[in-house]
């Protein structure tokens, strides 16, 4: 069932029935993430650090049908970082000692550059269907 996601980003069809039936589920997403990176900017460099994150992502009903299907990526950056902004004699300073080696600020989160990501998606998910009425 994983080499399915892993090659295609999406159940197999012939897996879909039995996962569902198992899951006692009408469908199944699948989703592969193929990028989840971080790129920061050290403290004598200027730049600024960036967030990626690329998923592909396919709904399979229980027939084994594909309901829908979907895939994109979203980067999010930080703040400019300056090294003049922080001189080599401050940053030597004896209180200085001990301070991250990458740029003020940093990237942004893994969750924020998500959730950026997939609220493009959630206007082109399907619906789900009506409930049937009860007689």
């Amino acid at each position: 069932m994983c080499a399915g996601i892993l090659k295609t980003g999406r159940v197999d069809s012939l897996a879909a029935p039995l996962l569902c039936r198992t899951l006692r589920a009408n469908a199944v997403l699948g989703v592969r993430v193929d990028q989840w990176e971080q790129a920061q900017v050290n403290w004598g460099q200027s730049g600024k650090p960036g967030t990626t994150v690329r998923v592909v992502a396919a709904l399979i009903d229980s027939s084994g049908a594909l309901l829908w299907s979907i895939s994109g990526s979203e980067t999010g950056e930080g703040p400019f970082h300056d090294p003049m902004t922080n001189p080599p004699e401050v940053m030597n300073h004896p209180t200085m000692a001990g301070l991250p080696v990458t740029g003020e600020n940093g990237p942004p989160r893994f969750e924020d550059v998500l959730s950026k990501l997939l609220a493009r998606w959630v206007p082109q998910f399907p619906k789900p269907a009506a409930a049937e009425a009860v007689k």
